[in-house]
């Protein structure tokens, strides 16, 4: 059972403050409405995604086979190219493809394509000598298979990239793709993507940072000590959080199944806010909106003001905070 209460009606402020635990029992439609069901499915997506992009088609422009050792630094600084990285014991190796067999030998002279490898260090670029491959339309994809407890920093300027599982540091950037990561256990992961999705299996690190200019966050599981996720215009969706987070999103949903409760704040601009949360946890609520729906199980008296109510769960604790612009805010106990 939820508790509803609408800030839009005086009656119901009014009765809200008059009630006992500070909420008004609200009619029965809204104690369904509005809750999508969650789906553990964001592991298996990543790993399909990271699966498909290491056995890509095409022809193969460059292969080749390096011993690095068994931790280290892989960089991959490239333009217009798909990248996936997974890995992998033994030697590392690297390969680029491309979509057309009939290529032209100067193919890789014209990327300026390099490959630069040491003991504990893999470097790929590329730096355009000429720009007249990009008349051929041509779709290239780097594939790079590095020990597992190497670090991982690929930036491209246009192209999706999958990660696979590492326990080194993980940094994507793309200028304009899809980013997939699957499980990250270093004490960094920070992926940033002017306009795609970014879909992470799971990471539990000391920083966690996800970006997107348009485009929707999942994650399976994460847990850090701060966690921060932005996306211009996209839903956000947490399965299983154990950790302080920020997230925001200018247009979208954002719904978060919390574990470990470290603080929580959350804003959008016009979307629908959920938080299944164990109804034990210590918190200084502060919801900002126009709806709220409370789970039965939270014994909160509320405050309310405006289009603002506070209160404490269980004697008090980190901040959960929660503002909306035009949507609903649900507490709801897990």
């Amino acid at each position: 059972m939820l508790n509803w209460i609408r800030t839009r009606s005086r009656r119901d402020l009014l009765l809200a403050c008059l009630v006992p635990c500070g909420v008004l029992a609200g009619a029965g439609v809204f104690l369904t409405m509005g809750v999508r069901p969650v789906e553990h499915t964001v592991r298996h997506e990543v790993r399909h995604r990271v699966e498909r992009a290491e056995h890509g088609g095409g022809g193969i422009a460059y292969d080749q086979s390096f011993d690095v050792g068994s931790r280290g630094r892989l960089e991959v600084h490239v333009g217009d190219v798909d990248v996936a990285v997974s890995n992998g014991s033994g030697e590392a190796q690297v390969i680029l493809r491309i979509d057309d067999h009939e290529a032209s030998a100067d193919l890789l002279d014209d990327l300026g394509f390099e490959v630069e490898a040491s003991s504990g260090r893999l470097t790929i670029r590329t730096e355009e000598r000429d720009r007249s491959w990009r008349d051929h339309d041509y779709d290239l994809s780097l594939e790079v298979t590095v020990p597992g407890d190497f670090d991982v920093y690929v930036q491209t300027g246009d192209g999706d990239v999958s990660v696979g599982s590492f326990t080194g540091d993980v940094q994507v950037q793309t200028g304009d793709g899809d980013v997939a990561v699957g499980w990250s256990a270093g004490s960094v992961l920070r992926v940033q993507t002017g306009d795609g999705d970014i879909a992470v299996a799971g990471a539990e690190s000391r920083t966690v940072h996800m970006q997107t200019g348009d485009g929707d966050v999942t994650a399976a599981s994460l847990s850090a000590e701060e966690i921060t996720i932005r996306t211009g215009d996209g839903d956000i969706d947490i399965q299983d959080l154990s950790g302080a987070l920020r997230a925001s999103t200018g247009d979208g949903d954002v719904q978060v199944r919390v574990t470990r409760f470290e603080g929580i704040e959350i804003q959008s601009g016009d979307g629908d806010i959920t938080v299944f949360a164990p109804v034990g946890i210590s918190a200084d609520v502060r919801f900002i909106g126009s709806d709220f729906l409370i789970g039965e199980g939270f014994a909160l008296p509320v405050r309310i003001e405006g289009r603002t109510a506070e209160g404490i769960l269980n004697g008090g604790g980190p901040e959960l905070s929660i503002r909306v612009g035009d949507g609903t805010i649900r507490l709801i106990e897990r």
